[in-house]
């Protein structure tokens, strides 16, 4: 698992709590998520065949992306 711009594994756990889900390509799945810390992160999980999900990468949310959070989660 890879963790771009220092983003901790119990970072990217946190920002799963409340998360926003959108289905990417290749059995990939983006998770827009907070931590309790008020970081802004994207997630990208692989779901395997068996139904698990892996972490491929984490990093802070690009500013676009997080006005796509924002507008979806109906605060701005």
């Amino acid at each position: 698992m890879t963790f771009d711009c220092n983003v901790t594994p119990d970072e990217a756990e946190e920002a799963f709590i409340d998360a926003l889900f959108r289905k990417g390509r290749d059995r990939r799945l983006l998770v827009y998520g907070v931590t309790d810390a008020g970081r802004y992160l994207l997630i990208v999980v692989i779901l395997k065949p068996d139904g698990v999900a892996r972490v491929i990468t984490a990093r802070d949310m690009s500013r676009s992306e997080r006005r796509y959070y924002l507008r979806e989660k109906g605060v701005w």
